[in-house]
């Protein structure tokens, strides 16, 4: 809701936040096997009110100042919304068509959908204090919202602004918080409760009771959720990744902005994707091929993450996986040996379809992938030639 969100970021700008903070700071530190790069940079006093991706991959954003839906492709920016005057943003989400985008504010708490391809906003909907948007795999989109009686809600998305929507879940203490779901359709709710910001819970519901909502009556969010995490501080969005889930933490408990990756296989184990020198807030995820894990690559997929002070400084940064191999291991065996050199030779002289990591391939380490390095191996392996470059033979990254 409007007031969440405006608080969270500005405490934090607050409590973190100074002229001499800004000289050294303005800077991400992801943590060990994952890498940050700067993406977008706003001007001073534009707040990102919204966050998500184009079909593409491209980012999409809202920013307050401005009241501009922007779509960045490379170095342009196209205009696919603007908002006179400027409203507060709630969320930016693609919908399942990947043809538009829906877009929630907390000013008036009306919800617009755009064309990718331009032509402005349309209104469709109306929901008080609405938080955060997920569609589900039948397309329906849940929102999470503060109720006008008591509590907390999950509504669903409609396209009648004049109508009441349907609840889905109700009796969510605290105020509106994120919500995701994983591939299954379990819906992950953490709660929020700004006057006692470091016992957040995140909570999960059963696909099959949120189905069944959606067809019949709406739940009770205390009878049906499970905690899976408590003492959580902070959290500003929630998003499921590659068998993960990702929260952004303002750094309300803490003092320390984050990026969280929460593990379902290691029994909720919490970790540190990275720090901020600012509140992170708006999080937007692009999925790859494997589990979002230290040294897993592209193929963990990607994210990109708003920070701000609130004031002065407000980026947008992409984080992934670093490229995490063995040097010379290329037959994925685990192991350096003769094997490895056939491998190179067949994808070399044989089969070109051959898979093998290339920045692996490159044995001798001189930006090359090419005959010489199956003689380096092979020297190396039996005739006492010079030793493998790090990584080597521990899995690492790129010396």
């Amino acid at each position: 809701m409007l007031f969440r969100r405006a608080l969270g970021i500005v405490l934090v700008g607050f409590f973190l936040g100074s002229p001499g903070y800004l000289v050294y700071g303005q800077s991400v530190v992801p943590s060990e096997g994952f890498h940050a790069d700067a993406l977008l940079s706003f001007p001073a006093g534009g707040l990102p009110g919204g966050l998500c991706h184009s079909p593409g991959g491209h980012p999409i954003t809202y920013e307050t100042e401005s009241g501009e839906i922007q779509l960045h492709t490379g170095g342009a920016s196209a205009v696919l919304a603007q908002f006179t005057p400027s409203v507060f943003g709630s969320f930016l989400v693609l919908h399942p068509d990947s043809e538009t985008v829906i877009f929630a504010e907390s000013s008036e708490s009306n919800v617009y959908s755009m064309p990718l391809t331009g032509g402005g906003a349309v209104l469709i909907d109306n929901i008080s204090f609405a938080y955060d948007l997920v569609f589900d795999s039948d397309g329906n989109g849940l929102v999470s919202s503060l109720g006008l009686d008591s509590g907390s809600r999950i509504v669903l998305l409609d396209s009648d602004p004049t109508a009441a929507n349907q609840e889905v879940v109700t009796g969510i203490p605290g105020f509106s918080g994120p919500l995701t779901l994983d591939a299954a359709g379990n819906l992950y709710y953490v709660t929020a409760d700004l006057a006692n910001p470091g016992m957040q819970s995140l909570r999960r519901i059963p696909a099959a009771v949120i189905q069944g909502a959606i067809a019949g009556a709406p739940v009770d969010f205390g009878t049906v959720s499970e905690t899976l995490l408590d003492e959580l501080g902070g959290a500003f969005a929630l998003r499921w990744l590659g068998g993960k889930l990702l929260f952004t933490d303002l750094g309300f408990a803490s003092g320390t902005p984050a990026l969280f990756l929460v593990d379902p296989d290691a029994n909720f184990a919490l970790s540190t994707v990275a720090t901020f020198d600012f509140s992170p807030s708006y999080m937007a995820v692009w999925p790859g091929t494997v589990n979002l894990d230290p040294g897993a690559g592209p193929g963990g997929g990607s994210l990109m993450v708003v920070f701000s002070d609130g004031t002065s400084v407000s980026r947008v940064a992409e984080i992934y996986a670093e490229t995490w191999f063995v040097r010379g291991e290329l037959n994925g065996d685990g192991v350096v040996d003769i094997s490895d050199a056939i491998t190179l030779l067949s994808r070399l002289f044989i089969d070109p379809k051959t898979p093998i990591t290339f920045i692996a391939a490159d044995i001798n380490h001189d930006d090359g992938v090419d005959i010489s390095d199956a003689n380096y191996l092979l020297d190396y392996l039996f005739r006492g030639g010079p030793s493998i470059s790090a990584p080597f033979p521990v899995r690492g990254p790129e010396s």
